[in-house]
């Protein structure tokens, strides 16, 4: 599968040409529009969006990664005709969801 020339990540086929390069590069890879779920080695390391407009990818990551691996996610995204990867930290917060104890009470 070739990448079309010229049209960067407005390109369906660019996209999923994308895709397929993170797989054969040992990432996963779940694509759903211009975002793609990413992850290393059993990991999830975050989300990538595309911008159609500037051919920039961005990835919204909480860990940090290795300069290989940013190395080869940049020739991935160079070879469909992506200009960059920007990488951007995330926090990620977990908390206990909130109960309403009024509908626990059975005492009424």
């Amino acid at each position: 599968m070739e990448y079309i020339r010229g049209l960067g990540f407005r390109s369906h086929m660019n996209r999923l040409r994308l895709h397929y390069l993170l797989r054969q590069n040992g990432f996963y890879s779940r694509i759903h529009a211009y975002e793609y779920l990413l992850g290393f080695k059993g990991s999830i390391i975050g989300i990538m969006v595309v911008d159609p407009t500037t051919n920039i990818a961005t990835l919204y990551t909480h860990v940090k990664l290795e300069s290989q691996v940013v190395n080869r996610l940049r020739e991935c995204i160079r070879a469909v005709g992506g200009r960059d990867l920007m990488l951007k930290s995330v926090g990620v917060y977990f908390s206990e969801p909130k109960r309403d104890t009024k509908d626990l009470d059975t005492t009424e």
